[in-house]
Parts: structure tokens; C-alpha cells; sequence
């Protein structure tokens, strides 16, 4: 079964001092959800609910860019298992 990814913006409502929120990716697999940090801090104004991505394009883009290493790495151990866990994301943690 493949791995579901969706962008969760300010997941714990808490702000910054700036006003600014984390921008997280949920990582959902056989009814459990594992959550990483994109490192992308936004403001309300810089999110777009209906579209669930950041408005700027190049932000977008970034963000979308480490989608891509969660489901590359996923693709990789799925060649060489033939499964996949969500606990196998800490050789991912663990190589970075």
C-alpha cells in the first residue's frame, strides 16, 4: 500500500513571534499518520486553505520538493522489502 501525503498547516495552533506558523507533512499509512517538518514558517496571508499549499509559487515548489524526498525514499525501500512502515522513515531521518 502506498503511502497518502497531505500538507497540514499549523497542525498545533501555535504562532511565532512573527506570527508565522509551521507548515508540516502528513504521512498517512494503514490508519496511523506521521508527521515531518518542512522548515517553511508562513503566515495566514501566505497560506491557501482551498488549495492547502502555500501561495507563493516557489514556496509551493520547495515544500513540494520535499514531498518528493518522503515519496522517493519510500519507492527505494519498497524495491527492497516489498513493505513498507511508517517506522521505516527513521532510516530516512537517520541519513540526513
Amino acid at each position: 500500500m502506498k503511502v497518502v501525503y497531505k500538507l497540514v498547516f499549523n497542525r498545533k495552533k501555535e504562532l511565532e513571534k512573527k506570527g508565522k506558523a509551521l507548515v508540516q507533512i502528513q504521512a498517512y499509512l494503514n490508519g496511523a499518520r506521521r508527521y515531518f517538518s518542512t522548515q517553511f514558517y508562513l503566515t495566514e496571508k501566505e497560506w491557501d486553505k482551498k488549495e492547502n499549499n502555500a501561495k507563493d509559487p516557489y514556496t509551493a515548489r520547495l515544500i513540494r520538493a520535499e514531498i518528493t524526498k518522503l515519496e522517493n525514499f519510500e519507492m527505494s525501500r519498497q524495491d527492497i522489502n516489498k513493505s513498507f512502515q511508517l517506522s521505516d522513515f527513521d532510516n530516512f531521518l537517520e541519513s540526513l
